[in-house]
């Protein structure tokens, strides 16, 4: 559907500065709230299974049957998904379920059956609600991200163990994604970096000055072992991973062309300009420990269990830290053909981009830039009281009421600007701050997808500088992607929208998803892991909502004695029947 439309005098544009200042006081205190070691934010375990009026059938003539150890395995295994066996008492139960299995005397056990039967059913029940939406509560946390519904009620967990597919059931709660299996093996890596590291403590690299291609130094043996560590240095190379020297230096201590190229690929890993120079900046990413990137990796994994799983029609994802756009016209985005963008994002401690899901409203070819009321005030206002003419220079007008407007600047129209009964706004064309196109999101907080003039700043290697909104590289190509299951948008007839000198409203003739993420840590088609900075200090945050991820030490919850113990005595006694 084409809609040619006047623009609203009060549509809505990125949120003013001053709306910022609101946020941020919100943000404080939430970041304050989280500052101490609570779990207001962690997701409730559904308890109703306990008191279902039929039992789910873990015991079979008095012992555990194999469902049940088929269960005890998934929760002793929920570090694989980053999640902490603590969580569903996994170790207590096994240990229990062992006693179970070591006596026929039913009869003086009747009691401890019926405890263990219900204990597992909750603990199953709490782990699928983990695994099928999240550990941590996406929705209170980011208002803007939908509540998940637990993905399986007790009737369907009865139903798959009764019917001896609980191992099809517990599989298909996780995200079937190319993204999600990825970062969990890439997790089993790091989890064994993190051991090896504890186990020879490396020394920290303390930069002496900077060091670049030519440089000789004592520090690049130890830079080289660090990126042996870290898999990125050449494996091709000679044995020593270092080129020949002839005058005489220790070829290890030579800062060479193959070292330069071992460093910009770990730069690019971790979200730096690739530059093969090692600054503090360098230096500081090399330092991070292995279970810091444990506790990226495991983040990332609960923030891929707060997005939808079914999706229809073209799917958008920006992943904030990456800037990164990518989409999908069949609802998945594991596609190697992908569409692929950079992104402009809000700037960091004054314009944060929030997460997001939603469908998309509409697309606006040829849009009005309503100027928020901040930057009205605060830019454009002084220049108005210097230069009556700027208005009508800058394709822009006052929006006066009643579908009057004016470019003509007066006393009376400073006034209402200053008042806010006044509206500015920047008409179509070459020069609007928005570009051609907006891509407008429902429930955003008047956040939105939108073309920028400002082309040089997708150079940058760290984009943060809008008041909010996102702004896309390639957005005529996104909206032909939006519009590609329309046949009456060609790809000429957007291109004639976007030199439209009036708006023109769109609304796709399918779904239309986006999802604004925040992963720091991205498993590439390499096997590699891509680490980014924390730009808005989310992880940090998150990181304080459990016990697990507040210490400050490594707790590898697979390796405890405890923990293998259980591990084993299920392994043993596991029976697994073929699936129906």
């Amino acid at each position: 559907m084409t809609v040619v439309l006047k623009a609203r005098t009060l549509a809505p544009t990125c949120p003013p500065l001053v709306w910022h200042r609101l946020l941020g006081s919100a943000v404080l205190g939430m970041g304050l709230a989280l500052a101490q070691p609570a779990i207001a934010l962690t997701r409730d375990c559904p308890s109703n299974l306990s008191t279902m009026a039929t039992p789910i059938g873990w015991t079979e003539a008095g012992h555990p049957g194999d469902q049940a150890m088929l269960a005890l395995k998934a929760l002793l295994d929920a570090g694989r998904h980053g999640l902490d066996p603590a969580d569903y008492q996994a170790t207590d139960l096994a240990a229990r379920a062992w006693q179970l299995g070591r006596t026929d005397d039913i009869a003086t056990r009747q009691d401890d059956l019926a405890r263990f039967e219900r204990d597992l059913s909750d603990a199953i029940h709490c782990y699928l609600a983990h695994l099928g939406a999240g550990r941590l509560d996406g929705a209170a946390m980011h208002r803007r991200l939908p509540r998940l519904a637990n993905p399986s009620t007790a009737e369907e967990l009865l139903v798959a163990v009764r019917s001896g597919m609980l191992a099809r059931h517990l599989e298909n709660a996780a995200p079937d994604s190319l993204a999600y299996r990825s970062l969990q093996r890439s997790l089993i890596v790091y989890k064994g970096l993190a051991h090896q590291e504890a186990a020879s403590a490396p020394t920290p690299i303390r930069l002496v000055g900077r060091l670049e291609l030519g440089t000789i130094s004592p520090q690049l043996e130890q830079v080289r072992a660090r990126l042996r560590f870290l898999g990125d240095n050449n494996t091709m190379g000679s044995a020593a991973g270092v080129e020949t020297v002839t005058d005489g230096s220790n070829p290890a201590h030579v800062f060479d062309h193959q070292l330069k190229v071992d460093v910009q690929r770990f730069q690019r890993r971790h979200g730096l300009t690739d530059d093969g120079i090692i600054g503090p900046a360098t230096a500081a990413a090399m330092n991070v420990p292995m279970f810091e990137r444990v506790k990226q990796i495991e983040l990332a994994l609960e923030r891929l269990r707060w997005l939808p799983r079914q999706t229809e029609g073209t799917v958008v994802r920006v992943n904030l830290p990456e800037f990164r756009l990518q989409a999908s016209g069949d609802g998945r985005l594991d596609d190697a053909g992908a569409f692929d963008s950079r992104v402009v994002i809000g700037r960091s401690a004054r314009n944060e981009t929030p997460l997001y899901v939603g469908r998309l409203e509409r697309i606006e070819f040829s849009p009005y830039w309503y100027i928020p009321y901040s930057i009205a005030t605060k830019e454009i206002l002084p220049r108005l009281r210097r230069d009556p003419g700027y208005l009508a220079r800058n394709n822009m007008e006052a929006v006066l009421g009643k579908g009057r407007t004016t470019d003509r600047v007066t006393a009376g129209l400073i006034a209402g600007v200053q008042r806010g009964s006044i509206n500015l706004r920047q008409k179509p064309g070459a020069g609007n701050a928005l570009g051609r196109v907006k891509f407008v999101l429902p429930d955003s907080g008047a956040i939105y997808l939108h073309d920028t003039q400002s082309r040089s700043l997708f150079g940058r290697d760290r984009r943060d500088f809008s008041h909010g909104c996102v702004r896309v590289e390639k957005p005529a190509e996104l909206a032909q992607l939006m519009l590609a299951n329309d046949p009456h948008w060609t790809a000429e007839r957007v291109g004639r929208a976007l030199r439209s000198e009036r708006p023109i409203w769109v609304e796709p003739s399918q779904p239309v998803t986006v999802m604004l993420t925040y992963l720091t840590a991205v498993a590439a088609g390499d096997g590699s892991v891509r680490f980014l900075p924390d730009i808005y200090g989310l992880d940090a945050k998150a990181l304080q909502t459990t016990d697990r991820w507040a210490a400050n030490h490594f707790v590898d919850v697979d390796h405890r004695p405890d923990q293998q113990l259980a591990q084993d005595q299920v392994n043993r006694f596991l029976v697994v029947k073929p699936a129906a």
